[in-house]
C-alpha cells in the first residue's frame, strides 16, 4: 500500500514581531493620549477662569436684589480652583501554538491500492486588547466672607458688605461709589432704588429699558437689572468687591469667649 503525506501549515508571523508591533502601536497610542490630555486641562484652566467670572457676576447681582427686598445676604469667595486630569493605558497580550491532525482515507483508488492521507494544521493565535482611561477631577472651593476685617481698617474704609449698601444708595450714575451711604437708605417707603431697578408689569417687559449685560435677573413675579447707565459704578463695585481686604477665615470675632456679639442697624 502507498501513502502519500500533504502537510499544511497556517500561522501567522513570529509571535516576537506581533509583540513588538503592539509595543510600538502603545507608544504612539500614549503620546497621542498624553498630548490629548494636555490640551483638556489647558481647555479646562479656560473654561474654570470664564466660570468664576461668571459665578462672580451671579452672585453680585442675586446679592443685590436680596439687599433691595430687605432680604439678608452672605458673599462667598471663591478660594481655590484645580483642574486634575489622568490618563492610564491598560493591556493585555496572549499568544501561544495549536495544533490539529487530520487523517482519512482518500476515495481515489490507484493500481497500487487506497491512498491514505494526514494533514497537519498549525494556528499561532494572537490576541490583544488596549483600554484607555481617562480621569477628570474639578475642584472649586469656597468661603462666606464673614466676620470684620483684621488689623481694623482706618476709620471710613469702607468693608465688603458696606460696598453692596454704597452701590444700592447710589442716586445718580455720576455719583462717586466712595462717597455714598453705608446705611439701609434705599429701603425707603416708595421701594425706589436707583442703581438696581425692577419691572413686573406685562407693560414694562414689553418695552425692557438698555441694562447692564449679566445683571438681568428673574425672581418672584419681577425682572431685576442694573440700568445701563450704572455700567461704569457696576464695574467699580465689581473691582471693590474683589480687591477690598477680607476677615482672617473662621466665625466672626465675638469678644470673650461666650460673648454674643451685637449688632446695630
Amino acid at each position: 500500500m502507498e501513502k502519500s503525506i500533504s502537510a499544511t501549515s497556517l500561522g501567522a508571523p513570529p509571535l516576537f514581531v506581533k509583540i513588538s508591533l503592539l509595543l510600538r502601536c502603545s507608544c504612539i497610542f500614549m503620546v497621542s493620549l498624553g498630548a490629548c490630555t494636555t490640551t483638556h486641562v489647558q481647555w479646562d484652566a479656560v473654561q474654570m477662569r470664564e466660570q468664576v467670572v461668571d459665578y462672580y457676576n451671579d452672585e453680585i447681582i442675586n446679592n443685590l436684589i436680596r439687599a433691595v427686598n430687605g432680604e439678608p445676604f452672605v458673599h462667598v469667595d471663591v478660594t481655590g480652583l484645580q483642574a486634575i486630569a489622568t490618563s492610564k493605558l491598560a493591556g493585555t497580550a496572549g499568544g501561544g501554538e495549536m495544533q490539529t491532525h487530520t487523517t482519512g482515507t482518500s476515495p481515489a483508488v490507484t493500481a497500487a491500492g487506497i491512498v491514505s492521507t494526514f494533514s497537519r494544521l498549525v494556528t499561532r493565535p494572537f490576541t490583544f486588547s488596549v483600554s484607555p482611561e481617562r480621569d477628570e477631577n474639578l475642584t472649586i472651593s469656597s468661603v462666606p466672607v464673614i466676620g470684620a476685617p483684621f488689623p481694623t481698617p482706618p476709620a471710613g474704609t469702607p468693608t465688603l458688605y458696606d460696598l453692596y449698601l454704597k452701590f444700592l444708595n447710589l442716586t445718580t450714575p455720576n455719583e462717586e461709589l466712595c462717597d455714598s451711604k453705608t446705611d439701609f437708605s434705599y429701603l425707603s417707603a416708595s421701594g425706589d432704588c436707583h442703581s438696581v431697578r425692577k419691572i413686573c408689569t406685562l407693560e414694562e417687559r414689553r418695552s425692557l429699558p438698555l441694562y447692564v449685560p449679566g445683571t438681568l435677573k428673574s425672581r418672584g413675579n419681577c425682572l431685576y437689572y442694573v440700568p445701563e447707565c450704572y455700567q461704569r459704578r457696576y464695574l467699580e463695585l465689581f473691582r471693590a468687591l474683589l480687591t477690598v481686604k477680607r476677615p482672617p477665615s473662621g466665625p466672626p470675632a465675638g469678644g470673650p469667649a461666650g460673648a454674643v456679639p451685637t449688632f446695630t442697624l
